[in-house]
């Protein structure tokens, strides 16, 4: 999922954005400079949060609702390592299509022309 928060006159060129950024992996291999900053950032982003024992017991909740194995935090970069540019391609092959796209937009008083631009978009 992805979300972002704007101003109702930003809808349109960051939804465009988003597509062009999605069908662009499902088109074409990453780089590998592309796959290592993504490694960076989200390892940097998980050993922050993963000092927090609430984020730790919620990761552990919902991975017991959803009945998913439990991962040693240990582990995790190996995890990380094991993703490739040519599984990153595989997998957006398989998910980025127009019968999987799903849009929220929560603003006041949309325009009929927002609503159908919208709709446009989504047939990618």
């Amino acid at each position: 999922s992805i979300e972002a928060e704007m101003s109702q006159e930003n809808i349109l060129p960051v939804v465009r954005a988003i597509i062009k950024e999605l069908k662009s992996l499902s088109r074409s291999l990453i780089s590998e400079r592309e796959l290592l900053r993504a490694h960076a950032y989200l390892w940097g982003g998980l050993s922050r949060v993963m000092d927090d024992m609430n984020w730790i017991a919620g990761q552990f909740g919902e991975r017991e609702l959803l009945k998913l194995p439990l991962i040693d935090p240990d582990d995790l970069s190996d995890i990380f390592q094991r993703v490739t540019r040519r599984g990153i391609y595989s997998v957006a092959r398989q998910l980025f299509k127009p019968c999987n796209a799903n849009l929220l937009v929560i603003t006041k008083n949309p325009s009929r022309r927002l609503k159908a631009e919208l709709k446009r978009l989504l047939r990618f």
